[in-house]
């Protein structure tokens, strides 16, 4: 696989498909399209789409491991630049990358593919933020309960940002998150 992912025409094929369905997507829900939509759009053959993916969810899984990715190394490089700092780089990063999760967290998006993605959230969560941040409870119910607000929270202020069209600059969002939800979620540390 390593190879493909350098090889230029497997790379360019891959951003082709990408890029037809962020153009599907604005015109209809995801769960309509299908994959020879996506090859048309593409302008690739069914057998170059399935060289990618196995389907359209598979493409999707794929374009939002790339961004976790990417978000990961951005925590890493950042975590001890202070939360300002790191959650307006995360942001950016959506901004400036997120076409996809963009549109497919919108109303023409799939429940199954927003449950997935919020699934992700709750597993970085569980794994990274919390154990970083120092949040920990002494009841497993609480811990897991704490995380399920923690990811619905930022899951609906990304949702919301991203249907208002992104107004707030990354830097003004992350500001009213350290004003108003962190200290929120700092103080709800269950005690069960």
């Amino acid at each position: 696989m390593g190879e493909r992912t350098e090889d230029y025409r497997y790379v360019k094929t891959q951003h082709k498909i990408y890029t037809a369905l962020i153009a599907l997507l604005k015109k209809r829900a995801f769960d309509d399209i299908t994959v020879r939509d996506l090859c048309q759009a593409a302008q690739v053959s069914r057998s170059g789409f399935y060289l990618h993916f196995v389907d359209k969810y598979d493409l999707v899984d794929s374009y939002g491991r790339d961004l976790v990715k990417m978000g990961m190394r951005l925590f890493y490089a950042n975590r001890g630049n202070g939360l300002e700092t790191l959650y307006t780089e995360l942001l950016t990063l959506i901004n400036e990358q997120g076409d996809l999760i963009t549109l497919l967290l919108s109303r023409k998006g799939s429940v199954e593919i927003q449950n997935q993605i919020k699934n992700q959230l709750r597993q970085n969560a569980a794994d990274n933020i919390l154990p970083y941040y120092g949040i920990k409870n002494q009841s497993p119910v609480a811990q897991r309960y704490l995380i399920a607000m923690t990811t619905g929270a930022v899951l609906s202020i990304l949702q919301e940002w991203l249907d208002s069209g992104k107004q707030e600059s990354p830097a003004e969002l992350v500001a009213v998150m350290q004003e108003q939800v962190m200290p929120t979620l700092q103080r709800s540390q269950f005690r069960l």
